[in-house]
């Protein structure tokens, strides 16, 4: 398993470098075009826009990849768990056998089983035996105990535990990190002539989000207000101002699952208000816990310019 993700983060690794080369072949070889054709350095460098995309994108992805690749690697600490214990008592200036204890984990570490034996004529010989069952939180849900009689384990007590389990947050305010690839049309109003100059970019994006969250139940939520600041760079900022939905699906691992959330609302540009128009997000990740989620994250500014944005989203709730 370590030697797959170590080869999975390599080949990431190496897309990323390759995508490097073929934006520097690029270059030049634009370069060389225009120098052969006569094009001036402003046409250059628009299309050189074009041609670089395909390049940005690859880089863009193959970076996602190689830090989810990453994240594989968190949490291989290795662990102990205790397997025996055994007690001692002084006598006649000696310490003397006197209990031992052995125990039994799954393979999550819990403790399921846990055998006593006490110390006699020269032997361990049993005494006691507990069995504990667990639910997906690491939890004990149940306890058997038995006694050693006439050679054979005996029931002697029984335990039922019950637990109200609440993995996720019902009311928080909540913080959104987003870094990811923006794309869209940037309209410079030329004068001279009276016409929009309109031109496309491609170029990395950066967002900051607050918000704040409602969970009617465990599956479905209200995103009730969303203050979002999108920075596709190289086209001007934006304030948006959303609401949505968010969904949950059953837990799959302690309070790990998978969601989804759908937003719109109407976003402000700062630099060119023409660009003030309609916006919406959609966004696609995990719950690792009740305060850390991350996803995927795509996000439309505005049907004139189309600014839209594709980003890795990193989330946090603080609340209840």
């Amino acid at each position: 398993m370590r030697e797959n993700r170590t080869n999975l983060r390599n080949a990431a690794t190496g897309v990323v470098r390759l995508a490097g080369r073929e934006e520097a072949v690029i270059a030049v070889e634009s370069r060389d075009h225009a120098k052969n054709n006569g094009v001036s350095p402003k046409d250059q460098m628009s299309r050189g826009n074009f041609m670089n995309k395909a390049t940005m994108r690859k880089s863009f992805f193959a970076t996602i990849l190689l830090f989810l690749c990453s994240l594989g690697t968190f949490g291989q600490m290795p662990y102990a768990t205790q397997t025996s214990q055994i007690y001692y008592v002084w006598q006649n200036d000696v310490w003397v056998q006197n209990a031992k204890v052995e125990f039994t984990h799954d393979a999550k570490g819990n403790q399921i089983a846990k055998v006593e034996y006490r110390w006699q004529n020269n032997a361990w010989v049993e005494y006691s035996k507990d069995e504990y069952t667990y639910d997906f939180m690491g939890n004990v849900t149940s306890h058997k105990g038995y006694l050693w009689q006439n050679n054979a384990w005996v029931e002697h007590n029984k335990s039922e535990y019950a637990y109200d389990i609440k993995c996720y947050k019902k009311n928080a305010f909540g913080l959104d990190l987003g870094l990811g690839y923006g794309f869209g049309m940037y309209q410079d109003w030329q004068h001279f002539v009276n016409v929009y100059d309109t031109r496309i970019y491609h170029a990395f994006a950066f967002s900051l989000g607050v918000r704040y969250m409602h969970h009617f139940n465990r599956y479905f939520g209200a995103d009730f207000v969303k203050i979002n600041w999108a920075v596709p760079v190289g086209s001007g900022s934006s304030m948006q101002f959303m609401t949505g939905v968010r969904g949950n699906t059953p837990v799959f691992s302690k309070c790990m699952s998978a969601y989804g959330a759908l937003r719109l609302g109407y976003g402000l540009g700062f630099t060119n208000p023409a660009t003030n128009g309609v916006c919406f997000e959609t966004e696609l990740g995990l719950n690792f816990t009740r305060t850390f989620f991350m996803g995927v994250s795509y996000n439309f500014h505005d049907f004139n310019d189309r600014r839209q944005a594709v980003e890795l989203r990193l989330g946090f709730n603080f609340g209840k």
